[in-house]
C-alpha cells in the first residue's frame, strides 16, 4: 500500500498502520456476521486502533527508543531473565 504525501510522491505504508487497518477490519468485518467471541472482537479493534495512533506517530517522530524497549521486554520474556 502506498500513500501520496504533500510533494506529490508515493511513500509506502508503514507496518504499524498496516497491521491496525487489518486488525479494524477484521472487527468490521466480524461485527456483522458474529463468527468469533465479542472478547476477540475487542481485542482487534483495541489493538488495531493503538497500532494505527502508533503509526501515525512514527512518521512525525523518531520511535527507536520505544523499538529497543519492546525488543528487551521481549528478550526478558522468552530468555526468562
Amino acid at each position: 500500500m502506498e500513500q501520496i504525501n504533500k510533494g506529490g510522491t508515493y511513500e509506502k505504508i508503514n507496518n504499524y498502520l498496516r497491521i491496525g487497518l487489518i486488525l479494524n477490519s477484521v472487527f468490521l468485518f466480524t461485527n456483522r456476521l458474529d463468527v468469533i467471541p465479542e472478547f476477540f472482537k475487542g481485542l482487534c479493534a483495541g489493538l488495531g486502533i493503538v497500532l494505527i495512533f502508533l503509526g501515525a506517530l512514527s512518521e512525525k517522530y523518531d520511535l527507536s527508543k520505544l523499538r529497543n524497549n519492546k525488543k528487551t521486554l521481549i528478550n526478558r520474556i522468552l530468555l526468562n531473565k
